[in-house]
């Protein structure tokens, strides 16, 4: 399934954006990865990605690594980096995706979906 790499970093722009967690915000994630078009909404499953680390590490393809996810002092308002790293056996490891936001939780849904995006672009959507 190729997703469409446009959607998927506007909504990474979204969760940069957002100040907390956002439920309209899950229910766009959700929709953009699972629900096939013309499919009615079914927003009462999608995941809390924007509000839990453990459901934003759904996102996470098991061929990625967190390289960091730490914050930074000189931004109040979008204090947390993620970082997030593929390992190539050529190369090392490749940076996939990153992210600066207010939460770490919006920091590694926002990381995760640039990193959807790019592989995407690739013909691999990532998730697995």
């Amino acid at each position: 399934m190729t997703l469409p790499e446009d959607r998927l970093n506007a909504l990474a722009l979204a969760c940069e954006s957002a100040s907390g967690p956002d439920r309209t915000l899950d229910c766009a994630i959700y929709d953009a990865l699972f629900i096939k078009p013309g499919k009615w909404d079914t927003c009462y499953v999608a995941k809390c990605y924007t509000a839990s680390l453990d459901e934003a590490m759904t996102l996470v393809a098991k061929t990625w690594r967190i390289l960091t996810i730490n914050e930074q002092d000189f931004d109040d308002e979008k204090p947390w980096v993620v970082r997030i790293t593929e390992r190539d056996a050529e190369f090392g490891r490749a940076k996939v995706g990153s992210s600066i936001a207010a939460t770490p939780a919006l920091a590694l849904t926002a990381a995760a979906l640039r990193a959807l995006a790019l592989k995407s672009g690739e013909g691999n959507d990532g998730l697995r």
